[in-house]
């Protein structure tokens, strides 16, 4: 739904052979519309913020993103947008939603399994890219991690080709 593909509707009836509801759909519309109109905060934060010195953008998106979800559990509208962002490439909203993830104390497998699904709609160098957006958070300890993200953060050679072959980076 992110990407707009049409293709895949087999994943549609599957869902709803599987017991999933028009209404669970409509509420995943729901969070993909909230995540991607989080690129308007980003806009403000990137060319108002001199005219609207006290918006904090990242707390209006949130703010707005847990109101608009009240029904769905936390944990499940965060990797719902946490996928959504990966697909379109939405990276500082992503940080923003991973780290709200985190606060509503959702399962790192899970999210871990979010970003990975979003590498069909939304591509492979997407997953990567947002697999180092999650990694960076938790290298700087922006978010509490498990030992074994921290251990998975810690590894080198996660940044595509060019650095797990020892190219020079530009």
């Amino acid at each position: 739904m992110s990407t707009q593909e049409a293709l895949g509707t087999h994943h549609v009836q599957r869902f709803l052979n599987a017991g999933g509801t028009a209404d669970e759909v409509g509420s995943a519309a729901a969070i993909t519309a909230i995540a991607n109109g989080s690129r308007h905060h980003l806009f403000i934060e990137d060319h108002w913020t001199p005219h609207l010195p006290d918006v904090n953008a990242q707390h209006q998106y949130l703010s707005l993103f847990n109101k608009m979800t009240p029904d769905i559990s936390a944990p499940l509208a965060h990797i719902t947008a946490c996928a959504v962002h990966t697909c379109v490439g939405n990276w500082r909203a992503l940080d923003w939603q991973i780290r709200a993830a985190y606060a509503a104390g959702t399962e790192e497998i899970l999210l871990a399994e979010a970003l990975s699904l979003a590498m069909f709609p939304g591509s492979v160098p997407h997953y990567v890219r947002a697999a180092d957006v999650w990694r960076q958070l938790i290298l700087s300890k922006a978010v509490e991690a498990s030992e074994p993200f921290q251990q998975w953060a810690s590894l080198g050679g996660q940044g595509g080709f060019d650095e797990a072959s020892l190219m020079k980076q530009p």
